[in-house]
């Protein structure tokens, strides 16, 4: 019943139409956007959808039903989408859940279809499904989110270096911080022996280097980076001044709590949504280099 309203909209106003006029939770969501329209100018307003990506890539407890996930399969068709089913982490818990929604988006008979996973059992799983094929997500992609780093180096110990440049050192630092997992050669062949199809970049404050690999496609991820994850049992507990059982099953009290980091400076806004922390990175997209910018797949998140 949504894909045609859908369809339509998309076809009149573009991408930009269908997320701004959707609504958002908060207003840093629609700032967000509109910052982005700005940095990345027309060319991306005007750009059309090839695919819908839908999922939780860090929460266990948000795999949708099956239920749910046949009226996605029907949307995309629809809509003449690619689909990527994004997979959180496999967990003992959740684990029954990811087998039975691999074994049903195997029997569809669409190459379209990516599977995007948080880990390397994940990944296991859907090779041994074929004809599915994984999609490394950007949790896979190990690099520095949030920069913490110092600005200055410590002096290193007497007799280690010969008339040390440290400004050259504190470069060196920061450039082997800008380097994506691709960049390693390991990373490179376990990709290609899992057969995977894509890889999942975030735009962080030090920036990201590099070329792209030759048989990877890059998803771009904007307007929000993801920084970490984890249970916000603590952060209820000091909200609400009441004991909270950590053993106890996730209540997903977190799901509904939109929270903002109340400090200034370039890695600002910091918000945490779910059991997600994500850094604004509008700022950081002119950073990457530029051949990855042309050649990526450039993933919208439309609401956190």
């Amino acid at each position: 019943t949504l894909a045609e309203p859908l369809a339509k909209k998309v076809r009149a106003g573009g991408w930009r139409s269908l997320l701004l006029g959707g609504g958002f939770r908060a207003g840093l969501e629609q700032q967000a956007y509109e910052r982005l329209l700005r940095v990345a100018g027309k060319a991306l307003e005007e750009a059309p959808f090839t695919r819908l990506a839908v999922g939780h890539e860090a929460c266990e407890y948000l795999l949708p039903d099956l239920r749910r996930w046949e009226r996605v399969l029907a949307l995309s068709e629809r809509l003449a989408l690619g689909l990527s089913v994004v997979l959180p982490p496999v967990y003992a818990s959740n684990e029954a859940a990811v087998a039975k929604l691999l074994d049903r988006l195997a029997t569809e008979a669409r190459p379209d279809i990516e599977v995007v996973c948080a880990e390397w059992g994940g990944v296991e799983m859907v090779r041994a499904r074929p004809p599915l094929r994984p999609a490394l997500g950007r949790l896979m992609n190990r690099m520095k989110r949030f920069a913490r780093w110092s600005r200055q180096t410590p002096t290193p110990e007497a007799g280690d270096l010969i008339d040390p440049d440290l400004r050259a050192l504190l470069a060196a630092q920061v450039d082997a911080q800008r380097q994506p997992a691709f960049a390693g050669a390991t990373f490179l062949e376990l990709a290609s022996a899992a057969h995977a199809v894509a890889l999942g970049v975030d735009p962080v404050p030090q920036g990201v280097a590099g070329d792209p690999p030759p048989d990877l496609a890059i998803d771009l991820h904007v307007p929000w980076t993801y920084v970490t994850s984890g249970r916000r049992c603590v952060t209820r507990q000091v909200v609400e001044g009441a004991a909270v059982d950590h053993d106890a099953p996730c209540s997903a009290w977190c799901r509904r709590r939109f929270l903002v980091g109340d400090y200034e400076g370039e890695n600002a806004p910091i918000v945490q949504k779910g059991n997600v922390v994500f850094l604004e990175n509008v700022a950081f997209v002119g950073r990457v280099a530029p051949a990855l910018r042309r050649q990526a797949r450039w993933v919208i998140t439309p609401r956190l």
